[in-house]
């Protein structure tokens, strides 16, 4: 007991602090090349525009869980990204991947002239939601987490951010994000490679104890 008492105070007295966040926000997806490989079938390469629809459900969000010290903060950080195909064809006749585009990253950030910069490195967890050549991937089964959620590939993150406090234990987090990413995902027959390069605003709110 005297031992624990001992390493909580002495995190105290070197302004270690843990963070918890929950926001809210949107994303703007730059175009990519989506390739779709099906059995039997030529491979399509489509210049894919892309859309969040971040209020639509399920919406954008996004937490972070931080243990912060004097010289900035070690955190994972979790993105409900999304993505919509907003120019379908008739071979691929629909394509979202949102129940999660999500990114989860450990990030370190330092603090600079007020704001909070922190990179990351991670992972893409996937939702893959289409119909291709007239098959239907399903939705609601397989992957190594069940319900159709994927590993697809690496993310890396870069994001500033400023506290506005709100009292002793709250703030309000606005942050701009940038993040880049790669994912595989399967389809009906075969699989998909779903790049994504995008811009993140969010909002959160932040509880400090």
């Amino acid at each position: 007991m005297i031992p624990a008492l001992c390493l909580v105070a002495a995190a105290a007295a070197a302004g270690e602090r843990w963070r918890v966040e929950l926001a809210v926000g949107t994303a703007r997806s730059f175009d990519s090349t989506l390739r779709v490989e099906q059995e039997g079938f030529p491979e399509i390469a489509l210049a894919a525009s892309w859309a969040t629809r971040a209020f639509e459900a399920p919406i954008y969000y996004a937490w972070r869980v931080a243990r912060a010290d004097a010289k900035g903060a070690w955190a994972f950080r979790f993105v409900h990204h999304k993505v919509h195909l907003e120019n379908a064809q008739p071979d691929v006749e629909r394509f979202a991947v949102s129940h999660g585009y999500n990114l989860l990253t450990l990030e370190r950030a330092t603090r600079l002239s007020g704001f909070e910069i922190a990179a990351g490195l991670g992972l893409v967890i996937a939702h893959p939601e289409s119909t291709v050549r007239g098959q239907r991937q399903s939705e609601t089964s397989g992957g190594p987490f069940g319900g159709g959620y994927y590993l697809t590939g690496p993310t890396l993150a870069l994001a500033a951010s400023r506290r506005l406090r709100l009292g002793a234990h709250l703030a309000l987090v606005p942050e701009l994000r940038a993040t880049l990413s790669r994912a595989k995902a399967p389809v009906a027959g075969g699989e998909a490679s779903i790049p994504n390069a995008a811009l993140h605003l969010a909002v959160g709110l932040e509880l400090r104890f």
